[in-house]
């Protein structure tokens, strides 16, 4: 949408480019990244993604007991709320700084546009 304005191309079109252009992109987002994290517009960290790995093959010596079951049914809930509970408290510490500003607002020194392209300017020659 940004390189086209509001003709939407089709998925094949979009498909096709990012295929003929993959290397060229892979560089272009390095840059990106690059230049956002100097100009202080992100942060860079970890992601985690859950990828469970699980056995196909039942085994009846791993099988649970219905009574079993309910028991770590609760324990998992319990688990869970506790670390939703964490999620919560954390979230709450890394937005405390930021007062009324949310996250992604732009930090005051760059919410001019002149301020912010100085810094990206400076940010690209770095």
């Amino acid at each position: 949408m940004a390189i086209v304005g509001q003709e939407r191309p089709d998925f094949r079109t979009i498909s096709d480019f990012r295929k003929q252009h993959l290397e060229a992109c892979k560089e272009v987002l390095v840059q990106v990244v690059r230049v956002a994290g100097a100009a202080g517009l992100m942060q860079l960290g970890n992601v985690s993604t859950d990828g469970p790995k699980m056995p196909g093959n039942a085994s009846r010596h791993k099988a649970m007991s219905y009574g079993y079951r309910k028991k770590e049914v609760e324990r998992w809930r319990e688990d869970s709320a506790a670390l939703v509970t964490q999620a919560y408290q954390q979230d709450e510490a890394e937005e405390a700084p930021l007062g009324s500003r949310r996250g992604e607002a732009l930090p005051a020194e760059l919410a001019r546009r002149e301020d912010r392209l100085a810094t990206l300017e400076a940010a690209m020659q770095r």
